[in-house]
C-alpha cells in the first residue's frame, strides 16, 4: 500500500488591545484572570508594589503574577495579580544595607 503524508502548516497572529481612559490608565484582557483588568508597565508595577524589577520578572516567570509580553518585548503586568504583594525592602532600607 502506498501511504501519503500531508503536511499542514498554520500561522496564527494574536492581537492584544489596550484601552485607556482619561486618566491614562490602560486596560486589557488578562488571560489568567479571564477578564478585563488594569494593565501596568513594568516600571509602574515596580513603583506600585515595591517589588524590585528582577523579583517581579521572576514572579511572572513562575506565574505568581500575571503578565503579557508584547511582540516588541515589553512586559505588561496585571494589576489585580499584584494585590497583596509588596516588596520585602524599601529603597531606603536597601541603600542603608549597602552602606554597612
Amino acid at each position: 500500500m502506498n501511504a501519503k503524508k500531508i503536511l499542514i502548516t498554520t500561522e496564527s497572529h494574536e492581537v492584544f488591545v489596550l484601552r485607556t481612559d482619561k486618566s491614562d490608565h490602560a486596560y486589557g484582557h488578562c488571560p489568567d484572570c479571564g477578564r478585563e483588568v488594569e494593565i501596568l508597565t513594568l516600571d509602574q508595577a515596580v513603583t506600585q508594589s515595591g517589588i524590585p524589577t528582577g523579583s517581579l520578572v521572576r514572579l511572572t516567570e513562575a506565574n505568581e503574577v500575571h503578565s503579557i509580553e508584547t511582540s516588541m518585548g515589553h512586559l505588561l503586568i496585571c494589576k489585580n495579580s499584584l494585590k497583596g504583594m509588596t516588596g520585602t525592602q524599601t529603597e531606603d532600607e536597601e541603600n542603608e544595607n549597602t552602606r554597612t
